[in-house]
């Protein structure tokens, strides 16, 4: 959610290069209501939270021509003091060129274009029987310097040679020492189960290898993994060697959305200083009209090689105006009755404490937010519910809620609608994790646009656009802007160490 473009385009697929100390991004861009994209968008920054974007670059190819419709994502790299970008076509074969600069803003086809096809034995070339789907894969190359061997390896959303039908995704190889002349290898990842897969990356954190790549559900069968039910996003695989075998995970789970959602998606990697960066695009509805934004976290190992990703400080570079601290209700509004439900509130130096009896209650603030970041700690004491109610309008009694369920061990986004002595919930998204109910839990939401990001101890849970479904608890109206306050339910919680900030507004 740091940046989206100003115009009436969309973002897809953005990938970046450091050079010097401008970050370059480039993205797929495609005019509101198409559904195909006829040029680059390009931005800089030096700070990846603040960006300036320049012209277009045009992807169409000629007529007839292999790039005549180009729609899938590439790799910008330098090669002996010239830039590379790789980009793909999207008719049946998929195919791989390059369009080479010597200054990042006028780019020439190669003229050996298309340098990388699908071929047999290792990846299916042609639609078929045995393949009922709209297209097989070769595209979204991440090509990447080996310095041990001397040469670069591609990494290639492709479809197998011996695909069943209806399946047979892999992450293809192949290499070159030129950039020009390439040579395939069979897949480094076979995941036989699934139709496709977008946007594969290799890097390496420590001793441990990774690729990384992007999986849309109802493209083969749904994805379950430990926390999350019916998921969609990017997902990893791990190697102890750059060459060896790679695995997935118990979780392979990286980033995305859950409970049949589609939101967090085309995530990739940078190396930034001493530390790696994970930045993606997040998707919104109706799909062809909506402007996605383009979002940025930490990604972290564990000592066991998994992977978390964690909240980006970069995003207080995103903060104006006045930062407060104490509580998002005012003393005289928490004792004065604007609270909802069925409860008590207090507040005791900083402290603010709210009590219910089996059904939930909440308080909330006299002033209007619309981008906003929050940070607090909530302790849950008795209670089996609690956390924060965003962009509440108490005309329609309607906003957003983020809660943690302490007896199920779960964190929620909701849409909720109020009445008079009950608070609804319409669950959005939902995780499931162990909540340490022996000290505070750290609860933090960056909310801008349509957009709502939520971290629990730093960790990343949620990515998510406020859009509702048809339900019998659907919201009237998807709030923009509108009151803050907290929740609690069955019980009592403490908040405390609060933190508010204004955002800039998203584009």
């Amino acid at each position: 959610m740091i940046f989206r473009p100003s115009d009436e385009t969309r973002l897809w697929d953005p990938w970046i290069l450091q050079v010097d100390d401008v970050f370059h991004m480039w993205y797929l861009e495609a005019p509101l209501h198409s559904k195909t994209f006829p040029n680059l968008g390009h931005a800089v920054s030096t700070d990846l939270a603040h960006w300036q974007q320049l012209p277009s670059i045009p992807l169409l190819g000629p007529a007839g021509a292999w790039d005549e419709t180009p729609n899938t994502s590439g790799t910008t790299l330098r090669h002996e003091g010239r830039y590379y970008m790789f980009y793909g076509g999207h008719e049946v074969p998929q195919q791989i060129g390059v369009m080479v600069s010597d200054d990042l803003e006028r780019w020439t086809r190669h003229p050996d274009n298309p340098l990388l096809s699908p071929e047999l034995p290792y990846y299916q070339t042609v639609l078929g029987p045995r393949l009922p789907v709209w297209y097989v894969s070769f595209r979204d190359p991440c090509v990447v310097w080996d310095p041990s061997l001397q040469r670069y390896d591609a990494y290639i959303s492709a479809t197998t040679a011996s695909a069943s039908p209806g399946f047979g995704t892999c992450i293809g190889h192949a290499t070159s020492t030129d950039l020009i002349n390439w040579e395939l290898h069979p897949p480094v990842l076979n995941i036989p189960e699934l139709v496709q897969v977008d946007l594969p990356q290799y890097f390496q954190m420590d001793n441990d290898h990774y690729l990384i790549f992007s999986v849309v559900d109802g493209r083969g069968k749904p994805f379950d993994v430990p926390g999350r039910e019916w998921v969609s996003g990017v997902f990893y695989a791990h190697s102890e060697s750059r060459h060896g075998e790679y695995s997935m995970p118990d979780n392979p789970f990286l980033f995305g959305s859950g409970h049949g959602r589609h939101e967090g998606y085309a995530g990739l990697t940078i190396q930034v200083g001493k530390e790696r960066l994970f930045y993606h695009h997040t998707r919104s509805q109706p799909i062809d009209s909506a402007r996605f934004p383009f979002g940025m976290k930490r990604i972290s190992r564990k000592d066991n090689g998994a992977l978390d990703l964690t909240y980006w400080p970069g995003h207080e570079l995103l903060e104006k105006g006045e930062v407060r601290a104490g509580s998002l209700v005012r003393e005289e509004d928490l004792r004065g009755g604007t609270d909802l439900g069925v409860g008590q509130w207090d507040s005791d130096g900083g402290y603010i404490t709210g009590k219910s009896d089996l059904v939930a209650s909440a308080s909330y603030g006299s002033e209007s937010w619309t981008d906003f970041h929050i940070e607090c700690n909530i302790a849950p004491q008795t209670a089996v519910v609690a956390g924060l109610l965003l962009r509440y309008d108490p005309a329609t009694r309607q906003g957003v809620l983020v809660v943690l369920d302490f007896r199920r061990g779960a964190v929620e986004v909701c849409g909720t609608k109020l009445g008079w002595r009950w608070i609804g919930r319409s669950v959005w998204d939902r995780v499931t994790l162990s909540l340490n109910l022996e000290r505070p839990s750290r609860l933090r939401v960056l909310c801008r646009a349509e957009f709502i990001e939520v971290y629990v101890d730093d960790v990343w849970m949620f990515t998510t656009a406020l859009q509702d479904r048809p339900s019998a608890e659907a919201l009237d109206e998807i709030p923009r802007a509108g009151r803050l306050g907290y929740l609690v339910e069955d019980g009592a919680a403490t908040f405390s160490n609060v933190r508010l900030a204004p955002l800039e507004p998203l584009p």
